[in-house]
């Protein structure tokens, strides 16, 4: 079972491998190709890369209420959530 996000997430890839390789996009989006598990890692790496972002921004405002925000945005991202 998949979430919306997981879904909307694997409509985005299958559209990439669709653009990229055309007709043969199939060989590439199958369970055994590997490039969906890379296309989510890669996702995983940019999301942690951004909360680290937040995290920092966070940091700098510790004794500010707008650091709180920083800290919700860097969890939310983290989570995947909007």
């Amino acid at each position: 079972m998949t979430t919306p996000a997981e879904d909307q997430q694997m409509a985005a890839f299958v559209a990439w491998a669709v653009k990229k390789y055309g007709q043969h996009a199939y060989r590439h989006t199958s369970a055994t190709s590997g490039e969906w598990a890379a296309w989510r890692a890669g996702q995983l790496a940019e999301r942690e890369r951004c909360a680290a972002v937040c995290d920092t921004i966070a940091r700098q405002y510790k004794d500010d209420s707008h650091g709180h925000a920083a800290e919700r945005a860097a969890n939310a991202i983290r989570l995947d959530q909007p």
